[in-house]
């Protein structure tokens, strides 16, 4: 692991200042968890990305354009609970050394701070707009790592393309699971999870899956005024997100998928 410092490289003092700026947020990052940004890139790339693509998503996250510079906490969060429970694994390359494990682990504790309020983007007027939250609850696993759960949603106002999904991390319910949703403390509707999802490493590995979609394609639902509710992804385990949060620009960009 690379130890914490500015690299040795020589700058004019005017070029210096202009990226002391830019470099000020990956130092202080740096100071408080061991690690710099560009150290968590390419373990991230090494060890994650391999299965969490764009194209298979894995776990319901695409780790491909993580970038631990501008964290998304939501993903973050998500990501914490598999490196604490090993899931870097899963690449069939074997595991950082452990001190390495340690600074990353505490790199991205660092960066899921605030994963617990709605992280909201929007690429541009009329592009895709995108919300998500965590929330954790304890697990009985015996490796006390609570059970993680992001519920993220996104819309495209240009095609009406919207999705509300829920992800959950680092567990895997039973197959045939029966889980249900309920918006505004009224019932919605109830899934069966199942299926599973392949190793993107060539190992041939496989896990259930790691998220649903919570919204029926081509079905007209509004956003909840109030909660989300999720009940049973795990025996007994009930989440609520609460919509009263999600900052009014937020719902108003969204809401043109969800009518």
């Amino acid at each position: 692991m690379r130890p914490c410092a500015r690299p040795a490289i020589h700058l004019s003092a005017l070029v210096f200042a202009i990226l002391g700026a830019m470099a000020g947020a990956s130092i202080t990052v740096c100071a408080a968890t061991g690690m710099m940004p560009v150290e968590q890139n390419d373990l991230l790339r090494k060890y994650c990305a391999v299965c969490h693509t764009d194209s298979a998503r894995n776990g319901g996250l695409s780790l491909e354009h993580y970038n631990a510079e501008r964290p998304d906490p939501t993903i973050a969060a998500m990501l914490l609970g598999k490196l604490r429970t090993g899931a870097m694994g899963a690449a069939g390359i074997g595991l950082p050394d452990a001190e390495t494990r340690r600074a990353w682990i505490n790199a991205t504790a660092a960066a899921s701070a605030g994963s617990d309020s709605w992280h909201v983007e929007q690429e541009g007027s009329g592009a895709l707009a995108s919300a998500s939250i965590v929330r954790e609850i304890p697990s009985p696993a015996p490796d006390g790592v609570p059970d993680s759960y992001r519920l993220a949603v996104s819309c495209r106002p240009a095609t009406r393309a919207g999705s509300v999904e829920l992800t959950w991390s680092p567990n895997v319910p039973s197959a045939g699971q029966i889980m249900s949703a309920d918006i505004d403390g009224k019932p919605f509707a109830t899934y069966k999870i199942d299926g599973e999802e392949t190793m993107g490493n060539g190992t041939g590995g496989r896990s259930g899956p790691g998220a649903i979609s919570l919204y029926p394609a081509g079905k007209s639902t509004p956003l909840p005024l109030e909660t989300l509710g999720i009940r049973d992804v795990f025996p007994s385990q009930a989440v609520a997100f609460s919509f009263r949060d999600l900052p009014a620009p937020a719902r108003r960009a969204l809401s043109a998928c969800f009518q």
